[in-house]
């Protein structure tokens, strides 16, 4: 594992930190906002988390990909 992997897995790890503080911080705004429903908003938070993460994912290997041909 090279030095770019490590860099690449770092931002990684600080991008899906990024995102859950942040949907944490909207959830509680939520809860303060209206305190029924909670089921229905949690599957919503896992979908909207899940698809977050995923688009990141794809986003992040299309860059290094695109990184890596430039270098080559």
């Amino acid at each position: 594992m090279n030095n770019d992997d490590q860099e690449r897995l770092k931002r990684q790890r600080e991008i899906r930190l990024g995102i859950i503080i942040y949907s944490s911080v909207k959830k509680a705004k939520l809860v303060k906002r209206k305190p029924n429903n909670r089921k229905k908003r949690n599957f919503v938070r896992l979908y909207v988390i899940s698809t977050l993460l995923y688009e990141v994912e794809k986003w992040v290997n299309v860059c290094v990909m695109y990184g890596s041909m430039v270098r080559s």
